[in-house]
């Protein structure tokens, strides 16, 4: 009994040490997730600012425009001779040349806002919209056939809207720049377009498959299993940071999704996303919301 008693207390010594142990090594696996999760968070967000860099320049010349046009009618309004009528009506016009500015302006710093990376059900159509008017005022779009075709009936996901933002800006700049230095670019297509898809065995629409389909360069065979590692690109030095399609396929992941590359028809690439719809029982459809929208403006 002695040899027992003697045996029992050094094993809960041992094991005593080992929980120590234990939890020292808890604690710094906590410690080391929560650095990980640090830096995967700037990591987006210095992405995304260099989305917005490329995005300034064109959204400055967009700018310009409006500018000219205000100075122009202050120019017109000092002229002591003009009838109040037509002051009114220059006045008007400066405000709205302004109020274009702003906008302008407001899509800009609304998508170079951190993100709350706290997922919410947001509608993935209206989010293409509005990239579809940010980029329409871009150099790199002039002659581009710009084409959504949004025909999937829901488009309600769980997700973080500014960063779903920057995965959809990333894929249509890197369709832009697929577009490079091609002979006719009168004839660059990007065609975005939203479906749903059943899974084998399913009776409903589980999953929101939204595809940016380009007639660009595409992508060689031997680079479709690399493009989503980082700092992997066949871009020339100074286009771009290596870990757009990194942090994309990231995010997308981290949303419960799937994104990869394919190649087309088109002799260009398809990049093909997969998110699962918002579990919502009454979840509205794209046509309600369309519906709900026309009846407020009337």
């Amino acid at each position: 009994f002695s040899k027992l008693s003697t045996s029992l207390n050094a094993m809960q010594i041992r094991i005593s040490g080992d929980k120590e142990k234990l939890q020292a090594s808890v604690a710094s696996l906590e410690k080391a997730n929560h650095e990980l999760e640090k830096a995967q968070l700037e990591l987006v967000r210095a992405e995304k600012l260099a989305s917005v860099g490329r995005l300034s320049a064109g959204i400055a010349h967009e700018i310009g425009n409006p500018i000219g046009i205000i100075k122009g009618y202050l120019d017109l309004l000092k002229d002591e001779g003009l009838a109040v009528e037509e002051k009114t009506e220059f006045i008007d016009r400066t405000e709205t040349e302004v109020e274009r500015i702003n906008a302008i302006i407001s899509q800009l710093l609304d998508f170079a806002r951190p993100s709350a990376n706290e997922p919410s059900i947001v509608g993935i159509h209206p989010i293409l919209h509005e990239l579809e008017d940010v980029c329409r005022c871009q150099p790199i779009f002039n002659g581009f056939n710009f084409t959504l075709d949004l025909s999937a009936e829901k488009d309600q996901v769980m997700a973080d809207g500014r960063q779903l933002r920057q995965v959809f800006l990333n894929l249509i700049l890197n369709a832009a720049d697929a577009f490079d230095g091609l002979d006719s670019p009168d004839d660059n297509r990007l065609i975005i377009r939203t479906s749903l898809k059943t899974d084998p065995g399913q009776d409903s629409e589980h999953w929101l498959v939204i595809q940016f389909i380009d007639n660009g360069a595409g992508i060689p065979d031997e680079n479709l299993d690399n493009i989503f590692d980082p700092f992997f690109s066949t871009k020339e030095p100074g286009r771009g940071t290596g870990l757009g399609l990194s942090v994309s396929f990231a995010i997308i992941e981290g949303f419960g999704g799937r994104l990869q590359a394919v190649a087309n028809d088109l002799h260009g690439t398809t990049m093909h996303i997969r998110l699962p719809l918002a579990e919502m029982d009454d979840a509205p459809t794209t046509h309600d919301v369309m519906e709900m929208t026309h009846d407020a403006k009337r």
